[in-house]
């Protein structure tokens, strides 16, 4: 790579930052690995060849991250202890396009609060970690793939459906998945939910045998899989990995990118800031409700500080996931989590603030 290609990667001024976050990842395997021994950024940085390796290699050290953004890092005060926003950047609206897009990028109530976690280093690192030749590409019905394993999903215009459907001042539930679907066509940003035109997944058959259980007289089977009328309705359907591929292999490195710092980051959000503004009186005590099904969203809630949060939340947690393996297996079943879920609702705030869990409209984004 020339000295001015790499300069125009990492420079805030180079037209490469007005690209979106999903070309910004996609430029790894567009240029060769750098072979200057010493490199310059405008900016203060300075990366020797050993630096500018491990900006390339799937897991960068903290040491890695440490040598690239201290000069920043010693004059940023500490946050607290424990957050995942201990040391922050200054926010760049330049280098994330995508997520500043009016329309498709962060919500705006989201945007303000996550300023901090988009410029933490990590999370700079982690725009150079994906990439494909046809990121991002949204398939017409009955299109035959033309990259089956390597693209990347959801789409670059779903990957924040989760904030843009759920503004953080309507968030009532939580419910935490792991990763996208990895079919063509079906992820669209929000946790289990699959578009309407795509098979149901097993995943979701599961979760509407729950529902079945649950509502035995009010609940209809739909023939999709679309849960975006939950999300409209207040629940924030979260992946704690963003991305995932079609190929195997790929999709155990998009759960090491460090999207699950991320989805820390949002969940602390969500407990500081979150909650339906209509029906929460003090958000510092006020609580919210989160689903937790398996032990990875366990983990995350924990790592996030919802576990020992001040706010009294209700968490529903259940060791099985609604996989089918892990469904039948685990006892997934009879858990009860969505007639849970609207007594405690109903209890601190309401019957007026209930989730209506049956109705599942036929609606993609």
């Amino acid at each position: 790579m020339s000295r001015r290609k790499f300069d125009q990667i990492f420079d805030p001024l180079s037209d490469y930052q007005q690209l979106s976050i999903y070309e910004c990842w996609s430029l790894r395997d567009r240029q060769p690995k750098p072979t200057p021994k010493r490199s310059r950024i405008d900016d203060g940085f300075i990366f020797n060849s050993d630096t500018i390796s491990s900006i390339y290699s799937s897991s960068p050290s903290s040491n890695d991250i440490d040598r690239c953004f201290s000069p920043i890092l010693q004059s940023s005060p500490p946050s607290p202890a424990g957050s995942i926003f201990d040391f922050a950047l200054e926010f760049n609206p330049s280098f994330f396009h995508l997520e500043t897009d009016t329309q498709i990028g962060l919500h705006p109530t989201w945007l303000e609060f996550l300023k901090p976690l988009l410029s933490q280093p990590e999370i700079y690192f982690l725009h150079h970690q994906l990439s494909s030749s046809s990121l991002g590409y949204d398939y017409k019905a009955g299109e035959k793939p033309q990259h089956f394993l390597t693209e990347v999903y959801p789409p670059a215009r779903h990957l924040y459906n989760w904030s843009r459907l759920t503004p953080l001042n309507k968030i009532k539930v939580v419910i935490l998945g792991s990763m996208p679907l990895s079919c063509p066509g079906r992820a669209h940003g929000l946790a289990f939910s699959q578009s309407v035109d795509s098979q149901i997944s097993g995943t979701i058959g599961c979760i509407h045998e729950e529902l079945r259980h649950e509502y035995p007289t009010t609940f209809v089977r739909p023939n999709h899989g679309s849960l975006v009328s939950w999300a409209r309705a207040g629940v924030l359907l979260l992946n704690i990995t963003h991305t995932t591929q079609r190929d195997l292999n790929k999709q155990q490195q998009h759960s090491e990118f460090g999207w699950d710092k991320f989805t820390r980051g949002v969940l602390e959000v969500v407990d500081q800031e979150g909650g339906d503004s209509s029906m929460l009186k003090d958000k510092s005590t006020n609580g919210l409700v989160f689903i937790v099904w398996g032990k990875l969203a366990a983990k995350q809630l924990d790592l996030a500080g919802i576990t020992t949060s001040c706010r009294q939340h209700r968490i529903l947690y259940c060791p099985a996931t609604p996989q089918p393996s892990s469904a039948h297996r685990d006892g997934f079943f009879h858990n009860n989590h969505f007639l849970l879920a609207n007594d405690f609702l109903k209890e601190c705030y309401g019957s007026e603030h209930q989730i209506d869990w049956c109705n599942l409209e036929c609606i993609d984004p």
